[in-house]
């Protein structure tokens, strides 16, 4: 090896002893060496294989600027882990990078370098975006972070995939989207603050034609920069099969892996118990009520589903890909019919955001009530007023689309529960908590759309109080029976 290759990395918990194989990693709150046999080198990869049984410890893998180490946890227990190989990709030069690990998850992953070494870092308002570099042609990676990076309340929020009409609709679109994402995570307080991935497709690359391994890769690089400051997990276009890839290649992912908990069924839930809460603040008959599902994928197609199950009397369902729209109970709109035309008690979008603009309003019957999974259904504030002033209650989706995030944050604070907890237990502990916010929104806003805006931030916890997710477990012992 180059000498103007040695000596690069330290750790804050352990020293590094030996550059040349064979040499040990040693760390002193484990007080035993651990031997580790150099396998190859060269310009491009480098691997080693870690030939001990750890006992009682957790290994996480941390990339970092087109490096893999790895470090250990004190603070999170687990079973026995054999970790044979581990491959670090060299695409600087070693001389220039290093590292500094800290010794448990919330204060792990200080990097050396500088994020702007990493990113093209921009501001807009109190968001910034970090454009990461991506290695193929025609795709834009953008992490927007609402606030301050910070380990003890990271940020968190989804991968979405569109093919934008140019970057600067994409980034616009990352910021709303972060900033929504802060009004989940502290409406229920889930113990994160708000972020959102956006990936831009552009040119001839579309979400089907894009190579999602190679971009798997690059957003755990990127992520691995940021140090464990931003969490991501599915959204619009990204599936569990992409998660699955992230998840092999850091640590920063909360996206049910490795439990039977759907996270799209955690946010149609959410969606039902909103709904729930305006039938029972307004002492309203479910069957008596009319639906327009708007959007099938597959939040849109539980919702639907739910509500047939609820007994609603109609639930009327479409989508662009109408054969989704097909669903047991429901009544599909006829060809030529329009979801803004259809004159219903409850308008539930499922669909992307924006879509009631001021040309559906100027035609769309006003429902009695507004209430879905979409993050941000209006196209602007004066679309939204103009629906309050003529009567249609909206419970904002910080309330009625939060069911991933609430997950998320059960993910989180007991990982070992979230992986061997019966899913029905969560989808109903998400139920519960988003059907009394949404009754007590509704009960403090006097069942008035005009005062929902004035009452929402009163139905908000603090960021003082637990972790939503933290007091899982208490509600289960007040209302499951977990075996």
């Amino acid at each position: 090896m180059p000498s103007d290759q040695t000596s690069f990395w330290s750790l804050s918990n352990g020293e590094f002893k030996d550059e040349i194989a064979p040499f040990i990693y040693k760390f002193p709150s484990l007080n035993t060496p651990f031997p580790v046999l150099r396998r190859s080198f060269g310009n491009i990869s480098y691997s080693w294989e870690l030939e001990t049984l750890i006992q009682g410890r957790e290994i996480d893998r941390l990339r970092m600027k087109g490096y893999e180490y790895l470090f250990f946890s004190d603070s999170l227990p687990s079973p026995d882990v054999t970790f044979q190989f581990i491959t670090i990709r060299n695409t600087h030069r070693l001389a220039k990078r290093g590292a500094l690990f800290a010794k448990s998850k919330s204060t792990m992953a200080a990097s050396a370098l500088s994020l702007d070494e990493h990113f093209e870092i921009s501001q807009m308002g109190g968001v910034t975006i970090y454009e990461a570099p991506i290695r193929q042609e025609g795709v834009k990676l953008f992490i927007a972070n609402d606030g301050p990076l910070q380990l003890d309340r990271p940020g968190n929020g989804g991968m979405r995939m569109l093919k934008y009409e140019d970057e600067d609709s994409a980034v616009a679109d990352a910021v709303r989207l972060a900033e929504g994402m802060t009004r989940k995570h502290d409406c229920y307080n889930t113990g994160f603050s708000g972020a959102k991935l956006v990936v831009h497709c552009a040119d001839a690359v579309t979400p089907a034609t894009v190579d999602r391994p190679a971009l798997m890769e690059d957003c755990a690089d990127a992520l691995a920069a940021l140090g464990g400051s931003v969490w991501t997990g599915c959204d619009l276009n990204t599936t569990g099969a992409d998660m699955d890839i992230l998840v092999s290649k850091t640590p920063y992912v909360l996206a049910g892996i490795g439990s039977s908990v759907d996270t799209n069924i955690a946010t149609a839930t959410t969606t039902i118990g909103s709904i729930l809460g305006i039938v029972e603040a307004n002492s309203l008959d479910i069957s008596a009520q009319t639906f327009m599902v708007q959007g099938c994928g597959k939040v849109g197609e539980n919702v639907a589903k739910s509500l047939v199950a609820l007994g609603a009397k109609d639930v009327f369902t479409c989508d662009i890909r109408k054969e989704l729209a097909n669903i047991e109970g429901c009544l599909p709109l006829s060809e030529g019919e329009n979801w803004f035309e259809k004159d219903v008690d409850f308008l539930v979008p499922c669909a992307n955001s924006l879509a009631i603009n001021e040309d559906v309003f100027n035609v769309m019957p006003t429902p009695k009530f507004i209430v879905g999974a979409t993050n941000q259904p209006y196209s602007s504030p004066e679309v939204r007023k103009a629906l309050d002033e003529k009567g249609a209650l909206h419970i904002p989706e910080s309330i009625s689309s939060g069911g991933a995030i609430m997950a998320d944050s059960v993910e989180w604070c007991h990982p070992k529960l979230f992986k061997s907890v019966r899913p029905q237990l969560v989808y109903d502990w998400i139920l519960d908590l988003s059907r009394i916010k949404s009754r007590e929104l509704c009960t403090r806003a006097e069942n008035k759309a005009s005062n929902i805006a004035i009452c929402i931030d009163d139905v908000y916890e603090g960021a003082e109080s637990e972790p939503v997710g933290l007091r899982f477990p208490e509600w289960i012992e007040e209302n499951g029976n977990e075996e």
